[in-house]
């Protein structure tokens, strides 16, 4: 039976059902499952004990050797055995001690179920091993996973830190040339802005100066003195709107209107001597100061 009972117990369905009875009983306890399971181990330990106790007792005792002598001559159908048990318990209800006297039929079924027991305890460790290896399987193979999963995430660290590295370390270089790059350019773009500043104030200069000497021709004036320092010009030799000596800029010609002694005249804008109008002429910015090649004067 126990045999029957053990190929039953290994089988999934039944070692499914023992769990399932553990988790209930450890419910109804409000115990955990492993609590449950070592009261159950211990209580095995214990049954064990007293079955190798009633071995040991029974197997000195007379009544228990005159049991099973009994038990073997006699008829092994129930109706043969009862008158039998009857007689025994009338005949001999107690002991010399005054104690009950096991039967056998006690002692099989304490035997039985001690067999039974054992059976279901042996399966219980078996289980119990089984999970524990599986665990131990599980908790190896995710550290063994972790392990790698550690060692990628170190190693793409490692090469994310050389990456930004080389790349910070190059950018940087390119931004220090950018801005080196940039002054240049800031350097570049002044010259050309006094360049252009320059050429408008000679373009400008070279009108006025064209402007001076067309409105000279039409009246016939070579020569006029300047208004501002009386010098005499020669209106042919400019090379500037100005007066070579006081450098006062000219604005027009006034042709001699008299008949006696008198001249002609370069008008000055300011209309005053050198000194104020050179006061009141604006400044020239620094950054746009560049020197221009002198222009050959116009020849006569």
């Amino acid at each position: 039976m126990s045999d029957d009972y053990r190929d039953q117990s290994s089988s999934p369905d039944a070692t499914g059902a023992f769990e399932d009875w553990m988790e209930q009983l450890a419910a109804e306890t409000d115990l955990s499952t492993e609590e449950v399971f070592e009261q159950l181990v211990s209580a095995y330990w214990t049954l064990n004990e007293i079955f190798g106790l009633v071995e040991r007792v029974g197997s000195e005792s007379t009544l228990f050797r005159r049991a099973e002598s009994g038990d073997r001559n006699a008829d092994p159908t129930p109706e043969a055995s009862r008158p039998r048990d009857a007689e025994r318990t009338n005949d001999r209800g107690t002991n010399d001690r005054g104690t009950e006297e096991p039967s056998g039929s006690d002692a099989d079924a304490l035997r039985a179920e001690l067999s039974h027991l054992q059976a279901r305890l042996s399966d219980v460790e078996a289980a119990l091993e089984a999970a524990q290896s599986d665990s131990r399987e599980e908790v190896t193979a995710l550290a063994e996973q972790f392990d790698a999963a550690r060692a990628a995430d170190r190693s793409r660290l490692d090469s994310l830190d050389a990456h930004v590295n080389t790349e910070f370390g190059n950018s940087r270089t390119v931004l220090r040339r950018l801005i080196e790059s940039q002054h240049g350019h800031d350097d570049a773009l002044a010259a050309v802005r006094s360049e252009l500043a320059a050429l408008g104030d000679h373009v400008e200069a070279e009108a006025a100066l064209s402007e001076l000497k067309e409105r000279a021709n039409r009246l016939g004036v070579e020569r006029a003195d300047c208004e501002a320092c009386g010098s005499t010009v020669r209106l042919a030799l400019l090379s500037t709107p100005a007066c070579p000596h006081c450098a006062e800029p000219f604005d027009g010609v006034e042709p001699h209107t008299g008949w006696w002694f008198g001249s002609d005249v370069l008008t000055v804008a300011s209309g005053g001597d050198g000194a104020e109008a050179d006061e009141q002429r604006p400044r020239e910015d620094p950054k746009r100061k560049t020197v221009l090649p002198e222009l050959p004067p116009d020849a006569e």
